[in-house]
């Protein structure tokens, strides 16, 4: 699991940020913790909590960008925290009979089973083994023969073709190269107006209550009531490279309220909430996934 120390921000209210009712609030991620967001608030009640976690953060990780990010960036990360970015994700592996597809389980990759043109069917070794007992003794070989029928596959070499039963053959491919597969869900703009919204909470406090249009509307939309119109405007942009930090940052008025979100340092994004004037001094956020460092109030990334 992620570690524990997370940067909690103060709030002393009981009302929630999105649906605005007085309750037992819950511990919020502004940003999320399946990417390595530390930074949390109790400002969402739990209905609103689990609603927005299943609707939108549950496949944050399967968009193709934040895999490709992931990658960039892995190898400067403390291997619990490579682990969990790289857990559950969707890969293809290089074997000598074509790419499979499989995903990551407890830090190993594990092919998903499924049947190929030609009428075979790929299975992890693991699982191999178990059909392979399983047609034995349905076929009638005694116990002991089927013993050492599985002790001969896994002697057997990799890339071999080894006889099972007349017309029933294995061959344990090896795997090579892993990459991310490419065709998840697109990161929502969901979680991003979530980031921004939350954010802007901690830089306005009790204001966020209020019943400005643009607050109305992001407050719709994070509830899945309707989409975003002109009040709310999300910019996608790209920084300078791929670096292994999170940052969100009140950037100002431009003329407007402007948040502006950096994941894994590449993936921008600038936050328009329309019609709303903060007087309060810029304010910047930055967590550092490879040092585990949090600061506030430095602009490297503006």
């Amino acid at each position: 699991m992620f570690r524990e120390d997370q940067v909690l921000l103060g709030w002393n209210t009981s009302r929630c940020i999105i649906c605005l009712n007085e309750a037992t609030l819950t511990l919020e991620h502004v940003i999320p913790r399946s990417l390595g967001g530390v930074l949390t608030a109790r400002i969402l009640c739990k209905p609103c909590n689990d609603a927005l976690g299943h609707r939108e953060e549950a496949q944050v990780k399967q968009d193709p960008a934040i895999k490709i990010a992931i990658e960039q960036i892995k190898s400067s990360l403390p291997d619990y925290l490579a682990r969990e970015m790289t857990e559950g994700q969707d890969y293809f592996a290089k074997t000598p009979a074509g790419p499979v597809r499989g995903s990551i389980k407890n830090a190993v990759f594990k092919i998903k089973s499924g049947p190929r043109p030609d009428g075979s069917i790929v299975l992890s070794t693991g699982n191999g083994r178990d059909l392979i007992e399983k047609h034995l003794d349905k076929v009638g070989v005694d116990a002991e023969a089927i013993r050492e029928k599985l002790r001969d596959f896994d002697m057997e070499p990799e890339d071999s073709s080894f006889p099972i039963d007349r017309g029933l053959r294995a061959v344990k491919w090896s795997v090579g190269a892993i990459q991310p597969t490419l065709d998840g869900r697109f990161l929502s703009d969901a979680v991003i107006l979530k980031i921004a919204y939350e954010f802007l909470a901690c830089v306005v406090g009790k204001a966020i209550y209020s019943d400005t249009p643009a607050l109305i509307e992001a407050r719709r939309a994070l509830r899945g009531e309707r989409s975003l119109s002109s009040k709310v405007r999300i910019e996608h942009l790209r920084g300078p490279k791929y670096d292994a930090f999170h940052g969100v940052a009140f950037q100002g008025n431009e003329p407007h309220a402007v948040i502006q979100i950096r994941l894994f340092g590449w993936l921008a994004f600038k936050v328009y909430f329309g019609g709303i004037l903060i007087n309060a001094p810029r304010l910047q956020y930055t967590h550092r996934l490879d040092r585990g460092a949090d600061s506030w109030d430095k602009l490297p990334w503006r």
